[in-house]
């Protein structure tokens, strides 16, 4: 995402960027669903607010913390605030002139943002496997290693056979459909079809961004204190246990041990 991010944005000045991504289609995970009113001001401000259509995003005014069940059952509504009065000129934007987040498919999300990073000339996509960091003797990384990869390799199913139930089976790589249409379409095509290989292949850069995930190989070597990360679970034909229509599209629900977020 931040790859892809950076890429669109800093390309623009015909900057040569390569980003280097283990799979460029589209990954079906739970991750990212929600996009706070900050982050779609930030891609209004970063010229990504395209990004943002065309992929069912969803306008979300605020959370529900739900407490209790059954008759005891208490919704407690915590909207976002208010705009300020210059900016609520933006009809399209407004929420009865709240701030709005986004309820998105996080894989659609990101394969918009890999389009507008592949519309610029000077940017080249890889598919490939990093496997280490190119470093001088003084520790300062001049670039990476990578092995190229095939599509489809890492984003399959993760629901085993109740996802199968559901048509949620492995995934089979169109590259068309994948790449989508418009600006960046046929580079970001180009290089999901591009094949698979043995081969170590180096690439040196006078910058190099490492943002492999919450897994990343090379956080630990490179910051200190270690960070912690999150965990998520898709629930198939779930029952929620209290009226959805009455949340925001995501809630909150409170336990004696710990908080879950859920995202309709």
């Amino acid at each position: 995402m931040v790859g892809a991010s950076l890429a669109a944005v800093w390309g623009r000045s015909g900057a040569r960027i390569a980003v280097v991504e283990r799979d460029l289609s589209e990954p079906d995970r739970i991750v990212g669903e929600l996009l706070q009113p900050s982050g779609v001001e930030k891609m209004k401000a970063l010229g990504l607010y395209d990004a943002l259509t065309g992929i069912d995003a969803q306008s979300v005014p605020g959370y529900a913390i739900v407490l209790g069940s059954g008759k005891d059952e208490r919704i407690i509504r915590l909207p976002y605030p208010n705009r300020p009065a210059p900016e609520s000129n933006h009809a399209e934007q407004r929420f009865n002139d709240r701030f709005t987040g986004r309820g998105l498919h996080n894989g659609r999300f990101l394969m918009n943002l890999r389009r507008a990073a592949a519309a610029n000339r000077s940017v080249q996509l890889i598919q490939g496997n990093v496997s280490k960091l190119l470093q001088r003797a003084d520790g300062t990384i001049t670039g990476v290693v990578y092995t190229p990869t095939a599509s489809g390799k890492y984003n399959t199913n993760p629901y085993g056979d109740r996802g199968r139930a559901h048509g949620l089976d492995s995934k089979t790589i169109d590259s068309k459909a994948e790449a989508g249409a418009g600006p960046g379409a046929e580079a970001l095509r180009a290089a999901i079809e591009k094949p698979a290989s043995n081969q170590e292949i180096p690439l040196r850069a006078s910058l190099t961004v490492v943002v492999d995930g919450c897994l990343s190989v090379f956080r630990r070597p490179l910051f200190q204190p270690n960070v912690g990360c999150r965990v998520s679970r898709t629930l198939i034909t779930c029952a929620m246990g209290c009226d959805a229509t009455k949340l925001m599209a995501c809630a909150v629900l409170c336990c004696f041990v710990f908080c879950c977020v859920l995202y309709d």
